[in-house]
Parts: C-alpha cells; structure tokens; sequence
C-alpha cells in the first residue's frame, strides 16, 4: 500500500468516526462545544492510527522480514 492509500483509508476512518461521535455528544450532551470536542477527538486519533501504523510497519519492516518465516510458522 502506498501512502496515498493509507491517507484516504485513514481520512474515511475520520469521517465514520466524526459523525458517529457527534451524533452521540448531542444525544448525551446539551452543550455543543463539547460534542464537537468528542467529534474532534475521536476523529483525529482514528484518523491518526492507520498513519502511525504504517510508518511503524516501515521502521520495523526490516525486522520482521528476516523472522517472517517464523511468525507464519508460529501463527499457523
């Protein structure tokens, strides 16, 4: 997967998330500054994860590689 991919899948992860949480802060909350606060949290770290994910499969891609053939052995 390149970087654009990981972008897009990580913007439409924000997305699902921002409307999901908005709908419940305002269900739960009368204040509005604080459902948008949930919106905002919830959408920045879901949108976030897939990012810190795939520099982290980067860095550690070396690694792994040389034990992969292990960790299938194991994992199967």
């Amino acid at each position: 997967m390149d970087i654009l991919s990981i972008i897009m899948i990580a913007i439409g992860l924000a997305m699902d998330c921002l409307a999901v949480s908005v709908t419940k802060g305002l269900q739960q909350s009368r204040w509005c500054a604080s459902a948008l606060l949930m919106a905002v949290l919830f959408g920045a770290f879901q949108g976030g994860m897939p990012l810190i994910g795939y520099y982290a499969g980067t860095l550690f891609a070396d690694f792994f590689s040389r034990f992969a053939p292990y960790i299938a052995l194991v994992l199967l």
